[in-house]
């Protein structure tokens, strides 16, 4: 079981990720050789659209266990696809449900939280879907 400091509107707090299915670290390969480095194309496209730069390599990206519904659960709530941490150290952490590790519109959807460092309603929501979109795989 994995710990991550996550920051929450009341401040840190560690959550236990036991539904962690594997951490994607450089050379950004999954355990069955999957190859993702297409995640630098769609945060580099990601921050061209927002006019902002945050450093990649800043960013670990993980894969979640989900369920029937495609989705995983957070702090007991479910219907999660993805979801940003940011960390106190600078670190951002973004989890990505194990149906939608490689869809592009999630990936960019939280790397717009983890560019900008915001959450929904602290953007307007056009950003969110502009720069999700993107131009595809």
């Amino acid at each position: 079981m994995a710990t991550v400091l996550a920051c929450a509107g009341n401040g840190p707090k560690t959550q236990d990720m036991d539904w962690v299915y594997v951490a994607i670290r450089p050379p950004m390969v999954v355990q069955d050789g999957t190859s993702v480095n297409v995640y630098r194309r769609w945060w580099e496209e990601t921050e061209d659209c927002l006019g902002m730069r945050y450093e990649f390599k800043r960013v670990m990206w993980i894969v979640a266990h989900t369920g029937d519904d495609s989705t995983f659960a957070m702090n007991g709530v479910r219907g999660f696809r993805g979801y940003t941490a940011g960390q106190p150290n600078g670190r951002v952490v973004i989890m990505l449900g194990q149906a939608d590790w490689l869809n592009p519109e999630i990936v960019r959807h939280e790397s717009v939280h983890a560019i900008t460092g915001k959450a929904h309603g602290q953007l307007p929501e056009y950003v969110f879907i502009r720069c999700s979109l993107g131009e595809g795989p």
